[in-house]
């Protein structure tokens, strides 16, 4: 599958991303690693006219000790599993980590985007050829879920579409934050309100928000175990 055309901007700075996007109505995408949404552009499930990449901005690589650890949305998953702040505050993090993937993908795979991983369906995430022998489902702007077919507009959730964040269902069980921020405004939310229960608005982050960090609250005296 090849690539459609679209911009590429590399923001250095998450000012320089939140200023470029306020220069464009619609039509852009904030990129991580890039590995939930090389993909999806591919497929054309995403066709996006700009891709903003936020991988390796300063602000947002880098993980803190306050009253609270702060884990910035692009630290890679191969980092937060050998940080030592990490190590030593949250030691098993590192294990549920190894579970995530493979090596190639965890180095390059950011906390940011495993949160914000878009649901996946078996009718849905195919190139554009495949998924016109069906007709289109809810998520593509259809009138059926190919899934669960007598599922009716009032219905709710929706979409059926699958949750495959990992990093999602261990922060929760952390009782974590997420930092969100547009050009006007700042707000942290409990990840435990951040996410809507249909496949389609997937989650509460607007147009023009970027996810900029996860808060979690110390001590933890929590022992989580994740099993895939």
């Amino acid at each position: 599958m090849i690539f459609p055309s679209f911009q590429y901007y590399k923001a250095p700075s998450l000012n320089e991303a939140l200023n470029y996007i306020s220069k464009l109505k619609n039509g852009f995408v904030f990129m991580s690693g890039g590995t939930d949404l090389v993909p999806q552009i591919k497929q054309e499930t995403v066709c996006p006219k700009y891709v903003i990449s936020l991988y390796g901005i300063p602000e947002l690589s880098q993980i803190e000790n306050q009253d609270f650890i702060s884990i910035g949305s692009q630290v890679t998953l191969s980092d937060l599993a050998s940080n030592p702040i990490i190590s030593k505050h949250l030691p098993w993090l590192s294990e549920i980590i190894s579970n995530i993937a493979t090596p190639q993908i965890r180095n390059r795979a950011t906390v940011g985007g495993n949160l914000l991983a878009n649901n996946r369906c078996i009718y849905y995430n195919q190139s554009l050829l495949i998924r016109s022998a069906h007709s289109l489902c809810f998520k593509a702007g259809g009138e059926v879920c190919h899934l669960i077919p007598n599922v009716k507009h009032s219905d709710t959730p929706l979409c059926q579409a699958r949750f495959i964040s990992d990093l999602a269902a261990v922060f929760l069980l952390l009782d974590s934050y997420v930092v969100l921020k547009s050009k006007d405004i700042e707000r942290k939310v409990k990840l435990r309100e951040f996410y809507l229960p249909d496949g389609i608005n997937r989650n509460i982050l607007k147009s023009g928000e970027i996810l900029t960090h996860i808060e979690i609250t110390l001590p933890q005296k929590a022992k989580i175990y994740y099993e895939k």
